[in-house]
């Protein structure tokens, strides 16, 4: 039987590795290697685990983010399916407040926003829904968890290189023989699948890792059912608990402490993605915490700690997309520890 910490001990493994071998996973946990395959498999089976995913320095590839809020009539459940599936739009929530869903877009170009906010506006102007608003980011320190270093590739590249392409499917499925625990569906196209099978995995993982390109082999998880399976196990597990998600834009008080002020929020493990934004607040973090009540202890912690003249928070209701982030606050603290991946 798999105990509570086994489980916490699996997860946090794969967040931090999603390469490690099976072998290697069952020394370290202290199970056979027959259940930790039948335990992987579980989580795939289950949807706690939802695909293996590849954290892109955005440094390298001057990736461009930018958020998105739109008002919605909650009846209009055709305008969510129609954005959805758009590949740029890698966050998704529900959220309170003036508006009700937020989404961030990672694009590499000015143009590829364009065209994607182009086909928003006519998704958009089918529904009742007429009003959103948008803020770009214009650096980022953090993403999913993990402190982002400033190191560039020997020999950068745009879009329309070939090697754009490949890391954009490794970035999609980086493995598609690695998983065999995972259940019959496709994360690939019949035709990407072909193309990646010409291409030798091994070697290209390898230059885009020395290249600083490739950051982190990790998973990216349905948070829903990440909190389920978790709650499931063990009560007592509510300390190890990340299952409420907020925005957080924040101002400090002079405009000179921008910097100084991300350098130390990108160090609090409970701020999971850290951005400087165009927006008058000028900081935008995404925040997990057990609870409501962690959230305003968090809160205070930071006025008291740093110099900030104002924040605002909106609360997520509903995350509506997978996405990268620590299973646990022991791997938020430990990787906060560190300055660099």
């Amino acid at each position: 039987m798999v105990t509570l910490d086994q489980k916490i001990q699996f997860l946090e493994a794969l967040f931090l590795n999603s390469r490690v071998h099976t072998n290697e996973l069952a020394q370290r946990i202290g199970l056979s290697r027959q259940t930790v395959s039948k335990f992987l498999k579980f989580l795939w089976n289950s949807g706690v685990i939802h695909s293996p995913a590849i954290l892109i320095n955005p440094h390298v590839l001057n990736l461009q983010y930018s958020f998105m809020e739109i008002k919605t009539n909650p009846s209009e459940q055709d305008l969510l399916d129609n954005i959805s599936h758009f590949k740029e739009i890698v966050n998704l929530d529900g959220i309170l407040g003036d508006y009700s869903l937020i989404l961030k877009v990672e694009v590499q170009t000015k143009r590829q926003f364009a065209d994607l906010l182009n086909q928003i506006d006519q998704k958009i102007a089918k529904t009742f829904s007429s009003s959103y608003r948008i803020i770009e980011c214009i650096d980022v320190y953090k993403i999913g968890g993990f402190i982002l270093s400033k190191q560039y590739p020997s020999k950068p590249f745009d879009e329309n290189d070939k090697k754009w392409e490949i890391l954009q499917l490794l970035k999609k499925n980086y493995n598609i023989h690695r998983w065999a625990e995972r259940p019959e569906f496709p994360l690939l196209t019949d035709k990407e699948v072909e193309f990646l099978s010409k291409i030798n995995l091994s070697r290209e993982f390898t230059r885009f890792t020395e290249d600083h390109i490739i950051s982190k082999f990790t998973l990216t998880y349905n948070p829903r059912k990440m909190v389920q399976f978790l709650m499931k196990s063990d009560r007592c597990l509510y300390e190890h608990d990340f299952s409420t998600k907020f925005y957080l834009q924040i101002k400090p008080q002079r405009i000179a402490d921008y910097v100084t002020l991300a350098r130390n929020l990108v160090h609090h493990p409970n701020i999971i993605d850290l951005y400087r934004t165009g927006s008058e607040a000028g900081l935008l973090a995404i925040v997990r915490t057990q609870n409501l009540t962690e959230y305003n202890e968090f809160i205070k912690s930071l006025y008291h700690k740093f110099p900030i003249r104002d924040t605002h928070t909106t609360v997520v209701v509903d995350e509506l997309l997978p996405s990268i982030f620590p299973p646990t606050k022991r791997i938020a603290e430990s990787l906060s520890q560190e300055n660099k991946i």
